[in-house]
């Protein structure tokens, strides 16, 4: 999957990642489109302990399930 990749402090990397395992009650879905918010800017600028490396960024979004259990 590609993901905007926050590896380390000060560093986001537009990478491809394994795609996701689907655990109980969970769903897998395709992102069509991605928004990145202040908070996240705000996060990889100031390096704030409230979202520490590694991660992807991006938490609104839409798109469609294309697994669940």
């Amino acid at each position: 999957m590609k993901a905007l990749y926050y590896s380390d402090w000060q560093t986001l990397l537009v990478s491809d990642l394994p795609r996701p395992v689907v655990g109980d009650n969970e769903a897998l879905i395709q992102v069509a489109a991605c928004g990145i918010c202040g908070s996240e800017i705000e996060t990889f600028k100031n390096s704030s302990a409230r979202r520490t490396p590694p991660l992807v960024m991006g938490h609104e979004f839409c798109g469609h399930v294309v697994e669940a259990s």
